[in-house]
């Protein structure tokens, strides 16, 4: 009977739940109508691009060559970096949907759809409905969500957990109603699913502790302004309890070896530092800089302003600098409104969320730029990219729109002292119109940039490699790949087009690296064995998938001063391949 009554509590769960799911759609149609046609021009464009290095790791390297979830959670618990969640979730995904570019693409739009879902539900919840269509509307076209829906990769995952966090903090702060004891903080509906999805951003990605870094500071700002009865220790000590027990349920799903590796690297640093070895005065180290985001460089000691501009700014609006400096102005207007509420507050007033949460939201968007800054500069690191910051993109968007009803506000005042028209009904009026127009000009040009990116073409060349030898039945290839390290990757695009051709041995750039420093170095491919097993082929094919020709000027030199050339077929970039004649010596 209890378990018939059970089934039956269940069932009438999910109706409710069904049924509220469908209500609410049918309430915020301009909401349902966005999700779905993002969702389907992302699902159109999923297989256009080809995957690209760190696709192939996740998808083939993590996930085809295992046999087993259980394989995919040991292989990251022996790593010295990177969290599970995202390739466990994904090999068991290609189980049921296979491996192909809109197959596993389409988790990341599924991700990246709901990261629109529940940004729309917090910016409904604070701000109310106009904000949050002009929101969504933004942050659907924008750069990182677009670009990130087209890539099978963990930052659709992160940007979804983030944005259902800040959904669910939203939800535990008001179900508090006043009371702060550690029972009401710790045995509460919301705080349970808030700890998972904090968990769930912990074994994403580890850059996502900035992110709660945060969120954690936000909590202590908001028990200190509405638990102002109460010591300051207690309050840092209910944050601590708050995040410790999330750490703790962190730790006992996955394992504590990623705090060992934090400790071990401000350890490594720190010792640097005492020796005198600081980043400022390291030569070599501030001249060995990343090129990243297009072209732009990474110097540790750049201040947190410019790297919030070129990695969490830039990527997602291109504007003229006098745009960027009226957005900064009127930012400062609304932080200022906004602050001068929170000061003048006395003990009787009523809670304002929409006050509170322009906090929250400033430091979301800005505190992991700032613990980046530090990260970077104290552990010496010097490849940073847009994608590390990936959850900052969520809050900047309702920054923006905020910012821009501000500005709204202020130039009514000015209008109405000249004529009468207001401008502010004007806009309420057609917001919608106005949604439209500002997304067109600020966020769609960089969405459709995402759109048409074009990606390494690991396929195509795979591709032409496969029809090469097919057509060639005369003769013997052999294929070697310049890669970062094992295994072949490439070998995923040889076996989807050839049951014969496969990738024979790798030159890593580490091995380039190795042979350019002049001191004798035989690289594998050298070996008399490799030699002998090349040569017993007609031709060598040469790729160049991720790198290009360019890096790899060494092992050109080596194999053209050995070899003739057959012919090259490279790119403008210098992407593609070499074929070398392996029985015609020089």
């Amino acid at each position: 009977m209890s378990f018939i009554a059970a089934i039956t509590w269940l069932g009438r769960s999910f109706y409710r739940f069904l049924f509220s799911t469908l209500k609410f759609f049918q309430e915020h149609k301009v909401l349902s109508l966005m999700l779905f046609l993002s969702f389907m021009m992302k699902y159109f464009l999923a297989g256009w691009n080809s995957y690209w290095l760190d696709e192939l790791y996740s998808v083939y390297e993590r996930g085809i060559l295992f046999n087993s979830a259980a394989e995919v959670l040991h292989y990251h618990q022996q790593r010295t970096s990177g969290m599970p969640l995202y390739e466990f979730i994904l090999f068991n995904w290609m189980q049921l949907f296979g491996h192909t570019e809109v197959a596993t693409r389409t988790l990341s739009i599924i991700y990246v759809t709901l990261a629109t879902l529940f940004l729309y539900l917090f910016t409904l919840k604070i701000f109310g409905r106009r904000v949050a269509i002009f929101t969504t509307l933004l942050f659907t076209f924008s750069y990182i969500a677009v670009y990130y829906s087209l890539e099978s990769r963990y930052y659709g995952q992160t940007l979804f957990l983030c944005t259902l966090s800040s959904y669910l903090l939203l939800l535990y702060l008001k179900s508090l109603k006043n009371n702060y004891s550690l029972k009401k903080l710790l045995l509460n509906k919301y705080f349970i699913l808030l700890a998972f999805s904090n968990v769930a951003l912990m074994l994403t990605f580890p850059f996502n502790y900035f992110f709660l870094a945060a969120q954690g500071l936000f909590v202590l700002f908001y028990f200190l302004y509405q638990n102002r009865q109460a010591k300051i220790i207690d309050n840092c000590i209910k944050v601590f309890y708050i995040y410790m027990s999330q750490l703790t349920i962190m730790g006992l799903l996955w394992n504590l070896s990623i705090f060992t590796r934090v400790i071990l690297i401000f350890v490594n640093a720190t010792n640097r530092l005492f020796a005198g070895n600081d980043f400022v005065n390291n030569s070599s180290f501030s001249n060995n800089v990343a090129a990243t985001n297009g072209g732009q460089h990474f110097i540790p000691f750049k201040n947190p302003i410019t790297i919030f501009i070129d990695y969490v700014v830039e990527p997602n609006f291109n504007l003229p600098s006098l745009f960027y400096s009226f957005l900064a102005l009127m930012l400062v207007y609304a932080l200022f409104k906004y602050g001068i509420s929170f000061y003048r507050r006395d003990s009787n007033s009523n809670f304002s969320p929409r006050k509170i949460y322009i906090f929250y939201l400033f430091l979301w968007t800005f505190l992991p730029c700032l613990l980046v800054y530090f990260l970077f500069s104290v552990g010496q690191l010097d490849k940073l990219h847009m994608r590390y910051l990936v959850f900052c993109t969520p809050p900047l968007i309702v920054l923006l729109a905020i910012t821009l009803e501000q500005g709204v506000c202020l130039f009514d005042r000015f209008i109405k002292s000249l004529q009468c028209f207001s401008l502010r009904r004007h806009y309420i009026r057609y917001s919608l119109l106005y949604a439209i127009i500002v997304t067109t000009l600020f966020t769609l040009p960089g969405g459709y940039a995402a759109a048409t990116y074009e990606k390494e073409n690991w396929r195509g060349i795979a591709n032409q490699i496969v029809q090469q030898i097919h057509r060639d039945t005369e003769h013997e290839y052999i294929v070697i790949e310049t890669a970062w390290r094992k295994p072949h990757v490439l070998d995923y695009y040889f076996k989807r087009f050839s049951d014969q051709v496969r990738v024979y041995n790798i030159i890593r750039r580490t091995e380039e690296g190795w042979l350019e420093s002049g001191e004798g170095y035989e690289p594998p491919f050298m070996s008399t064995d490799s030699l002998r097993d090349i040569e017993a082929h007609d031709y060598l094919i040469l790729t160049f998938t991720h790198h290009t020709i360019n890096h790899f000027p060494q092992t050109e030199k080596y194999l053209s001063e050995r070899y003739i050339l057959h012919f090259s077929q490279l790119d403008e970039d210098g992407r593609g391949y070499l074929v070398f004649s392996t029985q015609s010596y020089r």
